[in-house]
């Protein structure tokens, strides 16, 4: 931001910026997809931004991501906008019902399915960070940043104000916690139950480095008993280790009723409206016995 109000951070328009540098990076060990890029506004500053996201594999009610960004060569106020947003159909899959309303510790946004009917509730809690020491969030809560953003009746969104001075390191945690019906007592529990049990486990959320630490000692454990070595130098090991890792993120280990979305990885998953069959079920079976 500096003393003029700077553009929002945005790829895809070249009169907001320019990436000057960008890079994707995917590491299957511990479970982590990161992106590294250098972004100069057209006022001419730099940032420097790092992300991380995660799934967890030990607590799969947990996601989390996080935002480290660097101002290199001016000292201002980072605005940052964080949001669940409803209006994702998944190719009318959920039906967002109705917004929930947010306070200074958590937001959250419950949604019901168009064709099963059941119940879910996201619940978010933040954490920001200045070279590593903790800020209090209510004293950068600040409201609607930009008459443009995508707040609305669907998308439940909080926004933070944050000074940093010339090569301070801001980091916003963002950690998801996700119920359903689904999951608890097969859905014999009211939507208000599974909106409280999430609200609650978006409050007792661990840290980005907890859940990351767990979710990567899982992982370790699963590589070890799924890795299948190939004696080649053609990078076949790296496909090969690729496919496992997909078929890692395809199956819920925690819910043994629940089956194989075999087609939800991957561009194609949309077009199959992330139905799953039987056949491909049955030749991915002997990777899951086995492992």
């Amino acid at each position: 931001a500096g003393k003029k109000k700077g553009p929002w951070f945005n790829t895809t328009d070249p009169s907001s910026g320019i990436v000057k540098d960008d890079h994707l990076i995917l590491d299957m060990q511990n479970g982590v997809f990161t992106r590294q890029a250098l972004w100069e506004d057209n006022l001419g500053r730099e940032v420097k931004i790092d992300i991380r996201r995660i799934v967890s594999h030990a607590q799969p009610d947990y996601a989390a991501i996080e935002y480290s960004v660097t101002p290199n060569n001016f000292g201002g106020t980072l605005e940052f906008e964080s949001s669940i947003d409803g209006t994702v159909t998944n190719h009318l899959i959920f039906e967002p019902k109705k917004k929930k309303i947010r306070n200074d510790e958590v937001i959250y946004l419950s949604m019901k399915t168009s064709k099963a009917n059941l119940y879910v509730t996201e619940a978010v809690h933040h954490t920001i960070r200045t070279n590593g020491s903790t800020l209090r969030l209510k004293d950068y809560l600040v409201e609607k940043l930009d008459p443009d953003s995508r707040s609305s009746n669907k998308v439940v969104t909080q926004y933070f104000a944050v000074p940093a001075p010339k090569g301070t390191t801001v980091t916003l945690e963002k950690v998801v916690n996700i119920k359903t019906s689904q999951d608890i007592l097969q859905g014999l529990l009211s939507k208000r139950y599974i909106e409280k049990a999430a609200i609650r486990g978006a409050r007792r959320a661990p840290s980005f480095e907890k859940l990351l630490n767990a979710h990567a000692a899982v992982l370790e454990k699963r590589w070890d008993d799924a890795r299948v070595i190939v004696e080649s130098d053609n990078g076949l090991q790296e496909i090969k280790d690729f496919a496992t890792w997909s078929m890692m993120q395809l199956a819920r280990h925690d819910i043994d009723t629940a089956n194989i979305g075999a087609r939800a990885y991957g561009p194609e998953g949309k077009a199959y409206k992330w139905h799953c069959f039987w056949d491909t079920e049955f030749y991915m079976l002997p990777q899951y016995i086995y492992t």
